[in-house]
């Protein structure tokens, strides 16, 4: 710390470190400005990268100015509990000044209001790495939980305009539903959605229309795992291209805040999903979508062939899907996981249902790395054995290759039989053919 006292003077806080994601996250406060840097390795690399990172943007760091806390806006800070949340500061500043601090934060979504318009706008990263600028506006209303702040419960009121652009949206979406057993239109009655070609009635919940084909379906996210998986750099950038048209995010799961050109779908009526669904069928008209995102969603659908036949369906000629599929993932996901898939096996899934890929690759959260760290952490804390968990962290990478490529289980071998499952490389089964005639 006293290298940064020397550098600084008394107006920045003592260096603190936390873990974001896979990644250790050092960072210290300057006159209300987040320095931080991050590291895969350890938090002492996080620590020397970001001494390197003030050093480099020393004079300019030097030049900041103090930040009024009297205007929130920004991502500058994750705490240690979920509860807590992400602290974020909003003020104006020009595009010269929000570069500099994307630079002299961790990467993500840095928000501020443009000085020169007064627009709000966004600074990310942009696929060559060069700052990149959006402005959040209509028809877009809304951003996810990396790029605009969360609400402040009972401080934070929606003001009127979000209200009435929330009708109006309601008002757009309810044109484009259909039934999902018929695809017949679907007229209102009471409170509830009824379909006259298959008899057919479709409750809601919390106000959502819950177009499900289970009778009895519960859309109550009471006791359901929320995913809050941000949007990615690829998801904003379709989404602001798409903003006269409607894109569709299905499994959108839990987003902090909705957008107003992106119908969201999911199992649950979440605050900001829009309809619920039991993932059996969509819920829409043909050609209703111009673009439709579906993020780690196929390992978890019964029948991930009809499921892509269904998206494309629903997608406008010429219309673009987003597709995030899990290959070497441990078991996981609610409501269940059936299938993974291979990068052939995406192919071919996409070609069967008439699709020509544009971009087949692997994203930044799908490298191997990241499988080895499920694989790794999985062992660990699924081995109850107290001697053979340490002797698994005890050991180097060679020794733990060596002694599995010879065939010795110990100390690999004390999984828990939930462990091994979730784990598992592979299952075999005997199986009969029931008697009853179909």
């Amino acid at each position: 710390m006293n290298w940064y006292r020397e550098r600084l003077g008394e107006d920045c806080s003592a260096l603190g470190s936390y873990r974001r994601a896979e990644a250790w996250v050092a960072y210290l406060d300057f006159r209300g400005v987040i320095l931080a840097a991050s590291s895969h390795k350890s938090e002492a690399d996080a620590e020397q990268r970001l001494e390197e990172k003030v050093g480099k943007h020393l004079e300019a760091i030097l030049g900041l100015e103090e930040i009024s806390a009297a205007q929130e806006l920004n991502l500058v800070l994750e705490t240690g509990t979920e509860a807590e949340g992400i602290r974020r500061f909003i003020r104006p500043m020009n595009r010269d000044r929000a570069r500099l601090e994307l630079d002299l934060g961790v990467d993500g979504s840095l928000v501020f209001q443009d000085a020169e318009s007064g627009r709000t706008s966004i600074a990310s990263r942009g696929e060559s790495g060069e700052p990149e600028f959006l402005h959040v506006g209509d028809p877009v209303h809304g951003d996810d939980s990396l790029a605009r702040p969360r609400p402040i419960p009972q401080r934070t009121p929606s003001s009127a305009e979000e209200q009435e652009l929330r009708k109006e949206k309601s008002k757009r979406v309810r044109a484009l539903l259909r039934c999902p057993q018929c695809r017949g239109e679907l007229s209102d009655r009471d409170d509830a959605l009824f379909c006259a070609g298959c008899a057919h009635s479709y409750p809601s919940h919390a106000g959502k229309p819950v177009l499900a084909l289970s009778r009895d379906y519960d859309a109550s996210p009471e006791g359901v795992p929320a995913s809050q998986n941000p949007y990615g750099q690829q998801c904003l950038s379709l989404i602001e291209q798409y903003r006269d048209g409607w894109v569709l995010d299905c499994g959108s799961g839990s987003p902090s805040l909705g957008f107003y050109n992106v119908v969201h779908l999911d199992l649950a009526a979440y605050p900001e999903v829009d309809l619920v669904t039991d993932g059996e069928a969509l819920p829409f008209a043909d050609a209703s979508f111009d673009c439709v995102l579906s993020e780690a969603v196929l390992e978890h659908v019964r029948d991930p062939w009809g499921y892509v036949r269904e998206l494309a369906r629903v997608l406008k000629p010429g219309g673009r899907v987003r597709l995030d599929v899990a290959f070497l993932q441990p078991y996981h996901g609610y409501p269940d996981h059936y299938f993974n898939m291979t990068r052939s096996g995406l192919e071919l899934i996409l070609e069967q249902a008439g699709f020509v890929a544009e971009y087949l690759d692997v994203g930044p959260h799908q490298h191997p790395f990241v499988v080895l760290s499920m694989i790794l952490n999985g062992f660990v804390q699924g081995t109850a054995d107290q001697n053979k968990r340490e002797k698994i962290l005890g050991m180097r990478i060679s020794e733990a290759i060596e002694r599995l490529a010879s065939g010795h289980a110990e100390p690999f071998d004390g999984l828990d039989q939930n462990s091994i499952h979730r784990l598992a490389s592979g299952f075999q089964c005997v199986a009969r053919k029931s008697s009853e005639e179909a």
